[in-house]
């Protein structure tokens, strides 16, 4: 049977008409172009074993969104790939333009169809955006039905980072950003794979139009009216609901920016501490008081994960935090000097499909010269005996390690759960995706210190 991998380029404006490439296998003497909406219509120009050559047009009033094709040969018809139709101008990337130096300019708004199909490819887009606008940087691939996992960086003109983002969507990344000065920009398309593909290719849409990413509540029974939200980015000013299929009618009652707070930093509180004073000690006449007593009051189901209170440890912390939409933490495991680490879910309500989950390696034994980041701690110039909490950009030592075994387990954030884990345990903190929308992941969480351990007097 005919197999379809990819297309390149994976969309096109309505009233086009575009030439395209698809990969795949067994796609020779391919006779017809199916698309299941008749307002995009295709023609067979070329056929080999292994590639494609077609002509797409899309009529003047065809749908935006998404179309879906499927090609017929003497061996059958093959699986769907999906081509989507936008309102914005369509560019191609042209190469070379893997450096700043050979970066491609574009006008925005665009949308920019674009592929990473040889080793070394990165793809580097040169923009003007004016002092305070805000734009919308959205990278598709996954979305597209493609193999591709980018990553998407923002630059000013002298090649320093603004933002950096990966697997908002699936693994696609997402930037809404207001920029503080006019100027020249950069728009970055990275890899995240050892070895590119041919088949990896995305969308790269620059935009001030909305994102929609879900709604609440989201189901009504007929006939009835009800108010609802709808979260997402970009969503200023004012506008219009459309909707897909008939017998719905809306109106925009108002509309409050943007809620994708992917990039920005966790939202951490002051430290409580029991038996030690951080940025404050128990008790301190606040709610946080019931939750570090409820802990103590579970020290001998905890023991066997953390010791015994007394003569294992004394003191433990406690400190809020709150993680929203694109934030997660990378995987490390406690310093030495800690017994274990506690979390307790104190958000009201959440949903599986949220993200969020504590992820716990079974990786045991770890090296003493692994840090807490799993690299190992290298000495530098400046810092001959590095501290354990050093960080390294290369993960390559952390990333060998937890994939020797490559297995573990993992806790979904359920509301009221306390979960304690034993010192030592590589573990992270899978990102809160979009579709919790103003949702967020919150908790108390802290470490208890083994006894002995010297702390700095406040």
């Amino acid at each position: 049977m005919p197999k379809l991998n990819s297309v390149f380029p994976q969309g096109a404006q309505p009233g086009a008409k575009v030439r395209v490439e698809v990969l795949g296998e067994f796609v020779d003497r391919a006779q017809t172009v199916v698309f299941l909406d008749p307002t995009v219509h295709g023609d067979v120009v070329e056929s080999t074993y292994t590639r494609l050559t077609l002509d797409f047009t899309t009529a003047p009033d065809v749908p935006l969104g998404p179309h879906y094709f499927r090609i017929v040969t003497p061996r059958g018809a093959s699986n769907v790939l999906l081509f989507r139709v936008g309102d914005q101008p369509h560019i191609l990337e042209q190469e070379p333009n893997s450096t700043f130096e050979q970066a491609q300019e574009v006008t925005i708004p665009a949308t920019i169809n674009g592929r990473l199909n040889t080793d070394g490819d990165f793809d580097f887009y040169r923009f003007h955006a004016g002092k305070g606008q805000s734009w919308i940087f959205d990278l598709r691939a996954a979305r597209n039905g493609n193999g591709l996992d980018a990553a998407l960086i923002l630059a000013d003109a002298k090649g320093r980072r603004l933002r950096h983002s990966e697997d908002v969507f699936i693994w696609d990344p997402f930037i809404q950003y207001t920029f503080e000065e006019t100027g020249v920009y950069y728009a970055i398309v990275q890899p995240t794979h050892r070895h590119n593909d041919p088949n990896f290719a995305y969308q790269l849409d620059i935009r001030t139009a909305p994102h929609l990413e879900t709604i609440s509540p989201i189901s009504m029974p007929p006939g009835a009216t009800v108010e609802a939200t709808v979260f997402g980015a970009g969503l200023t000013g004012s506008g219009k609901l459309w909707f897909e299929g008939p017998g719905f009618s809306g109106e925009v009652l108002e509309m409050r920016g943007h809620l994708l707070v992917e990039e920005s930093a966790v939202l951490r509180g002051p430290t409580v501490g029991w038996g030690h004073a951080f940025d404050a000690e128990y008790p301190t006449e606040t709610v946080v008081d019931e939750l570090m007593k409820g802990v103590v009051d579970c020290e001998d189901r905890i023991a066997p994960i953390v010791g015994k209170r007394g003569p294992d440890w004394a003191v433990f912390s406690a400190t809020p935090t709150i993680h929203v939409a694109g934030q997660g933490e990378a995987w490390h495991r406690d310093a030495d000097n800690r017994a274990g680490s506690w979390v307790y879910y104190a958000h009201p309500e959440w949903n599986v499909e949220w993200g969020g989950e504590l992820l716990l390696s079974q990786e045991k034994d770890i090296p003493p010269e692994y840090g807490v980041y799993l690299h190992r701690l290298r000495p530098m110039a400046d810092l001959p005996d590095p501290p354990a909490w050093r960080s390294h950009l290369d993960n390559q030592d952390a990333s060998q390690l937890l994939m020797s075994h490559g297995i573990g387990s993992y806790v979904f954030p359920k509301p009221n759960r306390l979960v304690v884990v034993k010192g030592g345990t590589p573990y992270a903190i899978a990102k809160t995706r979009a579709s919790a929308g103003r949702h967020v992941r919150a908790s108390f969480g802290g470490f208890f210190l083994r006894a002995g351990v010297a702390l700095a007097q406040p």
